[in-house]
């Protein structure tokens, strides 16, 4: 590696540690909340005489509603004789958000946001996507793999942030033909 790629892995590695130590003060309930959900709130020695998950299903039920319509985008013209390209627009989104599912993706965004606290939601262009034709992708994404500037508090702030990182994976054979050479310094990471 040249040296100005070994000063950029080391910017990128400090950015990491300064935002996954905030991430750490924000994050420290989210195990908990999470066993919550999945009906672990009895820790007994002996089995209890009844149990029901009310957590789960006051979630589901909150869910459920909130997501109950799909959200659609409407693009309208401005314009005279911009009908047909407003028409094409409109249909493009649709096609899009049938394609990925976006209730489903709304419904999962939801569930992590009731019980994190927070939900993020990632559009990119994928070149392997649709059978390597490509295609926009629309995906949820953990929040457990995102980390943002530390001086980003709310919600409202995420434009205004310096940065914000998404942990993404894949296997080392993909990395491999996706950067022939590059791609075989790739070793495997025992944290992940």
């Amino acid at each position: 590696a040249s040296p100005d790629e070994i000063g950029l892995i080391k910017f990128l590695d400090g950015l990491d540690s300064e935002s996954a130590s905030a991430k750490d003060f924000s994050s420290k309930h989210w195990d908990e909340s999470l066993r919550q959900l999945r009906g672990d709130q009895w820790r007994m020695t002996r089995a209890p005489h009844f149990t029901a998950n009310i957590i789960r299903n006051q979630v589901e039920r909150k869910v459920a509603s909130l997501t109950e319509v799909k959200p659609t985008i409407k693009v309208s013209p401005t314009k005279p004789g911009l009908n047909g390209a407003a028409y094409v627009i409109n249909q493009s989104i649709k096609s899009i958000w049938d394609m990925n599912q976006i209730d489903q993706t709304l419904y999962r965004i939801c569930m992590m946001a009731m019980t994190l606290g927070c939900g993020f939601l990632k559009t990119y262009y994928d070149p392997k996507a649709n059978n390597y034709l490509g295609d926009i992708v629309v995906s949820e994404v953990d929040p457990r793999r995102v980390l943002i500037d530390p001086g980003v508090v709310k919600a409202d702030q995420l434009s205004s942030a310096a940065y914000i990182i998404t942990e993404s994976f894949d296997t080392l054979n993909n990395l491999r033909q996706q950067y022939p050479g590059r791609g075989s310094l790739v070793t495997a990471d025992r944290k992940y």
